[in-house]
């Protein structure tokens, strides 16, 4: 339905929306059915292909990582699996801080495409911003392409 105070699209029955000051929104619907109460990662393959399949056609694409438990970790894994940047966020706490050492430590793998062998985390792909620092996450969406800084001539 629509949102008559604020604009946008209301989703779901808890208010999830699409603004309509929003630049961009990708909406990945999946088969309730198919999801099971205690399983919120059903959606992050599918949605990882569609970007991965994006960023193959040009598209700047990554993965925002704050805070988050298991799914948090399955997507910033999976996404650098496929190649796509993954903008951390230290002191978010939980899998993003876990992964945040791990990149940093050089410990941290993904599986190989081509072998299915672990291979070490390709870190170029990692940008780290403090939580408490605006800026610096501000300068890795822009260094990744995700947003475009004002005055740049680049959009119309």
């Amino acid at each position: 339905s629509l949102d008559a105070e604020f604009g946008g699209v209301i989703l779901t029955d808890y208010q999830d929306r699409v603004d309509f000051r929003q630049d961009r929104a990708v909406i990945v619907q999946v088969d309730p059915a198919d999801i099971a109460e205690s399983d919120w990662s059903k959606d992050v393959v599918p949605y990882l292909n569609l970007m991965q399949s994006w960023q193959k056609q040009g598209v700047k694409v990554a993965v925002v990582a704050f805070n988050g438990g298991a799914v948090t970790k399955d997507e910033i894994y999976l996404a650098l699996e496929r190649g796509i940047p993954v903008i951390a966020v230290r002191g978010s706490g939980r899998e993003t801080d876990v992964s945040i050492d791990a990149v940093e430590k050089g410990t941290a793998t993904v599986k190989d495409a081509a072998t299915g062998d672990d291979v070490p985390v390709d870190a170029s792909l990692v940008s780290i911003a403090s939580i408490e620092d605006a800026e610096t996450f501000r300068a890795a969406l822009i260094a990744r392409g995700v947003i475009v800084e004002e005055g740049c001539g680049c959009v119309e």
